[in-house]
């Protein structure tokens, strides 16, 4: 980022709050580009975006003239590990790298041989992307944390509702006809065949369902550590009519188009409750 040449352009930021008591509303499936700056509205640093990303009821608030462009739109780009976020999705999904207080042997056994693992404590400290207040997060727990999921799910304001599981089916994907032709996986009191995830709204978030027929349960066979199948978003969005705006949190990679992928592997990242003091 060239710090001289965002200085000389004309520029007028709006934060979130200063947006919503404006009557601005981002128009759904609207990708937006926010930064850190200072608001034309209330004057303070914040993270802001244009006023022009907004539909205003009345016309923008004062201060919010339609001058200011996006970095997106300048040219300048984020940092890797600059945070890029959509405002107010509808349905987000998060799959929390929960650190477990065991050591496994072996070069590729737990999942701190595959990427970053937080504490509850540390995960609970984050700032989520905006949601609308009507909202949906499907949110991947663990076996042996279901109370910290819970307690995540409440932190970051969702209650939780239902649940999916996925059935691990085997690589070679033979015909299912007992427990013996599933995946085999890790377990201190039963090898792990399945993985759940949690459901919570927001609000009346039951109003985003728009397929009553979508079973709780769904097949698929694992691939590689933590990553879960397309069968699983296909399921996402047939449960909630493909309308987003989707955010997929702790993503290991971008795989699918009209979401927003969040997550150090692909150089972005969550700011800290304190970074935002």
């Amino acid at each position: 980022m060239n710090p001289n040449r965002q200085a000389t352009e004309p520029a007028a930021w709006v934060c979130t709050p200063c947006a919503k008591a404006a009557g601005g509303r981002m128009p759904d499936g609207h990708v937006a580009t926010f930064h850190e700056g200072t608001c034309c509205v209330c004057k303070k640093q914040a993270v802001v975006t244009e006023p022009r990303d907004y539909r205003w009821v009345n016309g923008p608030p004062d201060g919010a003239d339609r001058r200011g462009r996006s970095l997106a739109h300048v040219g300048h780009g984020l940092p890797r590990g600059h945070s890029l976020t959509t405002l107010l999705f509808k349905i987000g999904v998060i799959d929390p790298p929960w650190k477990f207080n065991d050591s496994l042997p072996g070069n590729k056994r737990g999942a701190e041989k595959h990427y970053n693992c937080m504490t509850l404590e540390d995960m609970k400290n984050l700032v989520l992307p905006e949601f609308e207040d009507d909202a949906i997060l499907f949110m991947w727990r663990v076996s042996s944390m279901q109370n910290e999921a819970l307690d995540l799910m409440r932190t970051y304001g969702f209650k939780l509702k239902s649940e999916i599981i996925w059935v691990k089916e085997k690589k070679s994907k033979p015909p299912i006809k007992a427990p013996k032709d599933l995946a085999f996986g890790m377990g201190r009191y039963t090898r792990a065949s399945h993985e759940t995830c949690l459901i919570g709204v927001k609000g009346r978030g039951i109003k985003l369902i728009k397929n009553h027929s979508i079973r709780s349960v769904f097949f698929a066979p694992r691939s590689e550590h933590s990553s879960k199948p397309k069968e699983f978003y296909d399921l996402v969005e047939q449960l909630t009519g493909g309308v987003g705006p989707y955010v997929d949190i702790f993503a290991r990679k971008e795989h699918r188009p009209g979401w927003t992928f969040i997550g150090d592997e692909i150089g972005s990242t969550l700011k800290t409750k304190n970074e935002n003091l």
